[in-house]
C-alpha cells in the first residue's frame, strides 16, 4: 500500500470513530434492544431529537403506583467548579418514561460495526 493508501485507510479509521449513527425507538424496545445487545458500553441516548445526549447506563422496566414505566440511568456532567473544566465528574441520572414514548440513541460508527459483528444488526429497523 502506497502512502496515499496508508493515509486513506487511517482517515477512514478516523471517520468512524467520528460519524455517528442514529436509531429511534420507543422505550420499551430500548429495553429489549439493550438486552438483546448484552448492554454494551459508548452508547448515548436522548429524549427528543436533537437534544443533549448522555451516556447511557441501563434500561429496564419498573412498576409506579400500578403502572409499568421504563426507567432509564444515563450519567450527567456535573459542573461542580467551572475552572476545573479537565477533570469533570458525572452522575448517575434516571428518567421513568411510558414505554410507548420515543427516544433515539446514537453511537459511533465503529460502535455500530462492532455490535453487527458480535449481535447481528438488530438495530437496522430503528435507523433514521
Amino acid at each position: 500500500m502506497g502512502l496515499f493508501g496508508k493515509i486513506k485507510s487511517g482517515l477512514d479509521f478516523v471517520a468512524k470513530h467520528l460519524k455517528t449513527k442514529q436509531f429511534k425507538m420507543t422505550a420499551g424496545e430500548l429495553v429489549d434492544v439493550l438486552r438483546l445487545l448484552g448492554y454494551p458500553k459508548g452508547i448515548y441516548v436522548s429524549f427528543k431529537e436533537n437534544w443533549n445526549q448522555y451516556e447511557l447506563e441501563s434500561a429496564g422496566w419498573v412498576e409506579d403506583h400500578g403502572r409499568r414505566l421504563v426507567e432509564v440511568w444515563y450519567l450527567v456532567e456535573v459542573d461542580e467548579d467551572e475552572e476545573e473544566v479537565s477533570n469533570p465528574s458525572f452522575v448517575s441520572e434516571r428518567e421513568r418514561l411510558d414505554p410507548g414514548r420515543e427516544v433515539w440513541i446514537h453511537m459511533s460508527e465503529a460502535k455500530y460495526e462492532e455490535l453487527v459483528k458480535k449481535y447481528g444488526d438488530i438495530l437496522r429497523k430503528f435507523e433514521v
